[in-house]
């Protein structure tokens, strides 16, 4: 009787030492996690811009690479990074699952052990022929106990980037040569006013534009909960989208486009008929201008209303 209650106690020591063992796989409850991930977060950088509500590094036309940096790391061992790239054209987030649309998409699995890893993984894509337009490029992780990172708590990264093209829509402001233009200014009592033009742009290419939006939204960041799409004191759109939607899920559409003249259409034209008279309530608000082409590329432009 001696021997058999001994060894159930050493037996009863023994798997409480291993049910807590710090080391033991079966214990590992935490997930892998992303640290010194190079993405743009902030205003201030002239390569970053607002698009819908979410900061995005502009990758110019030239652009071939995209090259991913940061530090991986698990408490016990890490079993698998998981990076995918796929287009945004139609604004989601990851609080709920992603459409996969048309255009420049990777999916890669790095096989990793240890406790940490070093991330400096570049993408290629310059012998691609792809969308112009926003892109996420999200990086998971799994350990070896099968932990997963996630949107839900943040762990997963999620890093939006705006890649160019020179066949993708020009949306074009006076005195703006070099795309950098980022307020507007107006008058309480007067009219909506927007000095420049619209391109379709050739290069190899010869897409013509097909559908164009013109909103004035509330300054929100997507890292806020707010919804970025309302509170909306203006819109007007033409033509027919494809990629976004209305809440009834049918593509938003428009009057006709109006005719280009040597491939270029003033917002003089674009508004005629259809003016908007500005209020002290649009002070600060973003004038999103969206155009998208026949071929799938899209151009953004976002300007701050500052009301004298």
């Amino acid at each position: 009787m001696k021997y058999f209650l001994l060894t159930l106690f050493l037996t009863a020591i023994l798997t409480a030492c291993s049910d807590n063992d710090p080391d033991d796989p079966s214990n590992d409850l935490e997930a892998p996690v992303f640290s010194s991930i190079s993405r743009p977060s902030t205003q201030g950088d002239p390569n970053v811009v607002k698009i819908r509500g979410e900061y995005m590094e502009v990758l110019p036309e030239n652009s071939s690479e995209l090259r991913l940096q940061g530090e991986l790391s698990d408490n016990l061992a890490l079993s698998e990074m998981q990076i995918d790239i796929h287009n945004s054209q139609d604004g989601h987030t990851h609080a709920r699952i992603e459409q996969r649309l048309p255009g420049l998409v990777v999916q890669e699995e790095v096989q990793l052990n240890g406790r940490s890893h070093t991330i400096d993984q570049t993408i290629r894509y310059d012998d691609r022929d792809y969308l112009a337009g926003p892109y996420h490029v999200i990086l998971h992780a799994v350990d070896a106990a099968g932990n997963v990172t996630s949107f839900s708590d943040g762990s997963s990264v999620v890093r939006s980037v705006y890649l160019k093209r020179p066949y993708m829509p020009l949306i074009a402001l006076a005195n703006d040569p070099d795309e950098t233009l980022e307020q507007l200014s107006g008058a309480v009592g007067n009219a909506l006013s927007v000095e420049g033009y619209l391109e379709q742009r050739r290069d190899e290419h010869d897409f013509a534009i097909t559908f164009i939006r013109v909103s004035l939204v509330q300054d929100t960041d997507r890292d806020s909960d707010t919804d970025w799409q309302g509170d909306t004191s203006y819109e007007a759109m033409w033509g027919e989208s494809q990629f976004l939607r209305d809440n009834t899920g049918a593509m938003l559409t428009g009057p006709d486009i109006p005719a280009f003249t040597n491939d270029q259409l003033l917002f003089t034209t674009l508004w005629e008929g259809q003016p908007y008279t500005l209020t002290a309530g649009d002070n600060e608000r973003v004038l999103r201008i969206e155009v998208e082409d026949e071929g799938g590329n899209l151009a953004v432009r976002e300007f701050t209303i500052l009301i004298d």
